[in-house]
């Protein structure tokens, strides 16, 4: 099996010119186009990437501006962190990332938020739920220090 060359990579994208995406039209894995004669598997985007601008540098990834994952046009990629990836993704994090109130109406900011298993919950929820749970603490103090 020989090793794909680049002009071959070049030859399975396909312009769109409405959208200017570089469609790839072999394989994908999640929806993105990769290579296995181009150095290994490879993704193409990030093959296409760089091969114009250069390698991506350690712990940074290629976002896709267009949102189309098997699109290998390289003004359509920008070198972001994981985090910022998935943030401007549309999947569970980052819709939740941008909810600015609970599913009861209070404000999530930063004095009603406690962060919990790696998600957010509401302080303001939580008294509500258990609201004596905070005053028996405070009696159970004041008796343990011998007040009332």
């Amino acid at each position: 099996m020989r090793k794909r060359s680049i002009e071959d990579v070049f030859r399975k994208l396909i312009p769109i010119p409405e959208s200017g995406c570089w469609i790839w039209e072999g394989c994908t894995a999640r929806g993105y186009g990769v290579s296995f004669k181009f150095n290994g598997t490879t993704r193409v985007h990030k093959i296409i990437y760089e091969w114009t601008h250069g390698p991506v540098p350690e712990g940074k990834v290629l976002d896709h501006l267009c949102r189309v994952r098997c699109c290998a046009n390289p003004d359509h990629l920008e070198v972001v962190t994981a985090v910022e990836n998935t943030l401007r993704g549309s999947g569970i994090t980052a819709i939740n990332k941008q909810k600015r109130h609970c599913k009861h109406g209070h404000e999530l900011t930063n004095e009603n938020v406690r962060l919990v298993k790696g998600g957010r919950s509401c302080k303001q929820c939580e008294r509500d739920k258990y609201p004596t749970s905070n005053k028996r603490r405070r009696e159970m103090r004041l008796l343990s220090k011998g007040g009332k």
